[in-house]
């Protein structure tokens, strides 16, 4: 079940459309079908349990996932949303939705929302009306959707309620009741203020109207409020009637337990007349007797169940009687009352009501389609558009090769002329060219040797420049090469010079020490030879100890003598190898420094030339943007002045091409003013042999002034052919 309306909810208003949905819910769900609901996001508002909300452009998806077998609508607008969805379709056709459309915009052009209810329409496999006056309306739109009028898919489907327990006789006095939604096709005014005014002479009586705006849905339109603002300002202060704004239908059904009567009243309209109001059948199921128009859908069917009464429309004074009587004798309000619970239990039940739906969804059928009212409408609109459109080809083809044929005949005479204009422009530009080229071509030579000249200018001040900065850095590094030999000399000289007075300190102290031991081998050789002396006289063993004592103490000394030589050479060896250590780990610093110092005096040398070669790039490529600018106006100053020659040239070639046209045109105006005199003149005359005319001869051989001068001379030839040679 598809509806835009939402059945009723606790604490809301109920419209029309969401009474005929719940009407269709409750048909399906007690003949024992599985009913999914799906109304539409700007109608329900907030998620309700047991009620899918959807948005137009996911009906077809939601409804696929719920893989129904049978989808009805509720009204045919949202057929269109459907999409592709294959499943037996049924529409139900509560209300003529074109004509409240009509009150809802307040114009009448009906051609898109007709279009879009025939495809709509066409769709369907059963249609479905709540009244007779409906089934004639929307058997014509079936036929114009593409369904063979002899079986159309088109049932009815009353209005139909649950009946309340019969009401008790005992009831209270006339108490009236009138409701429903604001709609700006119901006007209610003159029947609500005539039993406004015929309440007063009713004792007891009371008039409740319970009204509410009608939802809009989110849809942009600017409804008229019709004649409800009257109807407010009507109804205010009036005695014994009660308005109520916007009442939960609940509380609604509370007021209808209440009433006694209730009331269908407006002015009859197209759409009022067609409709069968969904208010009358919650009247009729709560046993409440209505009061109604004569002509409504309702009107035959309460007259003859004794279910309600008609009034003429606009008939005050009817409207009156009918109260009064009713107030007068509420037994007739009482049967009234049991004739509608009757009524809604025999004829409008869910059950009977239903039939032709419950048997669709038992056996569902596709009935026979032929091409629709706008499918044939296009299609004949297309016949007639490729039968204009092959007549306008036609025409244009024989239009397209007359106009060929004319501009190939005025092409090929504009190519003769335009090839010699062209071999004269040539002509002309070519020496103009030439000079041009020329005079381009001697400045450019200009130009181009006293580029060179500053060129070779710059290139020598370049090389000046940079010779003078090579031979500074070399002087620069001659110094500083002679200052490091010149400290590294010094530096040399004293090292040796400390050398060599180290050596000599160890020199003479090696001698003091060689003479101190001479002394000392000299002083034990006497006192040794003393020994022997004075042991001379003791016995030869005594000798030989003193002799082997003394040689072995010389040994010792000699032995001494020797390692303290040799210690004092070790340590002078050490000394010297030190010395000759520090003196090439100095010599190697000064050689690093040095080299250090002749990188950095390079590297700057280098930035030093890399800057004077960037300052002369710059310089002369400044020169060379500065001349090549020069150049560049000069170039531009030529082609300008070119442009201007080539302009002056097309000016002067229009100018000639102009004149020449106009000394056609004026050649030709002299030379049929000459051809008519001279056929004028060159007629046969009266007599036989005239002669020749001399005065035209004469005449002819007159000079004439300006552009008129080739035009006399080509009559001349003309007429001096046409005198010498004889015509018939």
């Amino acid at each position: 079940m598809v509806s835009s309306c939402c059945p009723p909810v606790a604490g809301r208003p109920v419209t029309g459309g969401g009474l005929r949905t719940a009407q269709l819910i409750d048909t399906l769900r007690e003949a024992g079908h599985a009913v999914v609901v799906f109304v539409e996001d700007a109608a329900l508002g907030e998620p309700i349990d047991g009620i899918r909300g959807f948005a137009p452009a996911d009906l077809e998806s939601q409804l696929r996932s719920a893989r129904c077998s049978v989808v009805v609508v509720e009204q045919w607008a949202l057929v269109a949303h459907l999409g592709d969805l294959d499943k037996p379709l049924v529409v139900d056709l509560h209300g003529s939705l074109l004509l409240e459309n009509v009150y809802r915009r307040g114009d009448v052009e009906l051609t898109l929302d007709a279009g879009a209810k025939l495809a709509a329409l066409g769709r369907a496999d059963l249609l479905l009306a709540p009244a007779a006056a409906q089934l004639h309306h929307f058997a014509s739109w079936a036929t114009l959707a593409g369904f063979d009028p002899r079986e159309l898919p088109l049932a009815a489907l009353p209005l139909a309620g649950v009946p309340e327990p019969p009401r008790a006789d005992d009831a209270p006095g006339l108490r009236l009741v009138y409701g429903g939604a604001r709609w700006p096709w119901i006007d209610s005014l003159a029947a609500l203020t005539a039993v406004a005014h015929a309440l007063p002479d009713l004792d007891g009586a009371t008039l409740t109207v319970c009204t509410y705006e009608p939802p809009r849905h989110g849809l942009p339109l600017d409804e008229d409020l019709g004649t409800w603002p009257e109807a407010d300002a009507a109804l205010a202060d009036r005695p014994a009637v009660t308005t109520h704004a916007g009442l939960p239908h609940e509380v609604w059904t509370e007021q209808l337990d209440a009433a006694t009567v209730a009331l269908d009243l407006w002015e009859p309209n197209a759409e009022r007349l067609l409709a069968a109001t969904t208010r009358t059948i919650e009247f009729l199921s709560r046993g409440l007797p209505v009061i109604t128009v004569e002509g409504a859908a309702w009107a035959e069917s309460l007259v003859s169940a004794g279910a309600g009464w008609t009034v003429p429309p606009g008939d005050d004074e009817a409207l009156a009687a009918l109260l009064s009587d009713l107030h007068a004798h509420p037994a007739r309000v009482a049967a009234a009352s049991a004739a509608a619970t009757r009524l809604v239990a025999e004829r409008h039940n869910l059950a009977t009501a239903g039939e032709a739906l419950l048997a669709f969804c038992d056996k569902p059928g596709r009935p026979p389609r032929t091409a629709s009212l706008v499918d044939s409408l296009g299609a004949l609109k297309q016949a007639h558009l490729d039968e204009d459109l092959a007549s306008a080809k036609a025409a244009h083809a024989a239009e397209h090769a007359a106009l060929v044929a004319r501009h190939a005949a005025e092409v090929d005479g504009l190519r003769d002329q335009h090839r010699q204009e062209q071999r004269d422009v040539v002509n002309e530009a070519t020496a103009s060219r030439e000079a041009s080229e020329q005079r381009h071509r001697d400045e450019m030579s200009e130009a181009t040797a006293r580029h060179r000249a500053e060129v070779d200018r710059l290139t020598a001040d370049h090389a000046a420049r940079q010779l003078a900065a090579e031979t500074e850095q070399r002087r620069r590094a001659s110094e500083l090469e002679a200052q490091t030999r010149t400290r590294q000399d010094a530096q040399d000289q004293s090292h040796r010079d400390a050398a060599t007075a180290t050596l000599g300190a160890h020199r003479a102290e090696v001698e003091e020490l060689v003479e101190q031991w001479t002394e000392r081998l000299r002083g034990a050789e006497v006192a040794h030879r003393k020994e022997l002396t004075d042991a001379a006289a003791q016995g030869d063993e005594r000798q030989r100890a003193l002799v082997a004592e003394s040689e072995e103490r010389l040994r010792g000394v000699v032995a001494e003598w020797q390692e303290r030589q040799a210690a004092l050479v070790a340590e002078w060896q050490e000394r010297q190898a030190a010395l000759v250590a520090e003196w090439q780990e100095r010599q190697e610093q000064l050689n690093a420094d040095w080299e250090v110092r002749h990188r950095q005096l390079n590297v700057e040398w280098e930035e030093r030339h890399r800057q004077l070669n960037v300052e002369w790039e710059e310089r002369h490529a400044k020169a060379l943007a500065d001349q090549l600018a020069d150049h560049t106006a000069q170039v531009q100053e030529l082609n300008e002045r070119n442009e201007v020659q080539k302009d002056r040239g097309r000016s002067d070639r229009n100018q000639a091409r102009e004149a020449r046209m106009r000394l056609e045109v004026e050649l030709r105006a002299e030379i049929a003013r000459l051809h008519v005199e001279l056929e004028a003149a060159t007629a046969p005359p009266p007599e036989p042999d005239p002669p020749p005319p001399e005065p035209l001869r004469r005449g002819l051989g007159i000079p004439l002034p300006g552009r008129l001068g080739p035009a006399a001379r080509l009559a001349r030839l003309w007429a001096e052919h046409a005198l010498d040679r004889p015509r018939d």
